[in-house]
């Protein structure tokens, strides 16, 4: 299904809508099992990035702020600067590649079983349009998880958790997650200084 987006100047643009998955009632009664057993896994066995929040127990946007607000006082009480980069990705469930997907899931312990289900879940899929009581024709999905799946938000940490640990490998860097945003941020005594440090980071990433 297709909706509108609250609050965008002109609906003409394909970019002021949404679509959300409307998936079968069965369907979402397995993925509900499913996120539950990986987010036991997940937590209990610490197989995320401690600094990403969102979709997870005990780790909520005001968490996130409230660690980004005393990485910033820390700095001031230092007598430093603190810069951050915020980062958005845009389309993010849809453009999950599989192939690094499941490459990380295997990376971060996820048993091989539960990846075959998810491997399984999502090959082969299509989908339609539902715009003003208009149905497209089945549309082939190669990549992407479905926007409104209960499973999404939690497979898309493990696609971007590489991002996370990047930054820590950089001495004062800080790095902040909550689903697909992503905050580094670095101490320095000047803004050019914590730039330049940022940019290197910013070039891993790329790479």
């Amino acid at each position: 299904m297709v909706i509108r987006k609250p609050g965008k100047p002109d609906y003409i643009k394909i970019k002021a809508y949404r679509p959300i998955a409307l998936e079968s009632a069965l369907g979402k009664v397995l993925e509900s099992i499913m996120i539950e057993i990986i987010s036991y896994l997940t937590e209990t066995y610490e197989l995320l990035p401690t600094q990403h929040f969102g979709g997870r127990p005990g780790r909520s946007a005001e968490d996130a702020m409230m660690m980004l607000s005393e990485s910033i006082y820390e700095a001031w009480k230092e007598q430093k600067i603190f810069t951050a980069i915020f980062m958005d990705v845009a389309d993010a469930f849809n453009n999950i590649h599989y192939k690094r997907l499941f490459n990380n899931l295997q990376k971060r312990r996820i048993p091989k079983v539960i990846i075959g289900w998810i491997q399984s879940f999502l090959s082969e899929h299509t989908t339609q349009l539902i715009f003003n009581r208009t149905r497209s024709a089945n549309i082939a999905t190669p990549a992407g998880v479905p926007q409104g799946s209960p499973l999404s938000p939690l497979l898309y940490m493990y696609y971007n958790a590489d991002l996370l640990d990047i930054a820590q490998e950089h001495g004062n860097a800080m790095s902040l997650g909550f689903i697909d945003d992503i905050v580094y941020g670095m101490k320095g005594y000047s803004d050019e200084e914590n730039v330049d440090r940022l940019s290197s980071i910013l070039r891993e990433t790329e790479s």
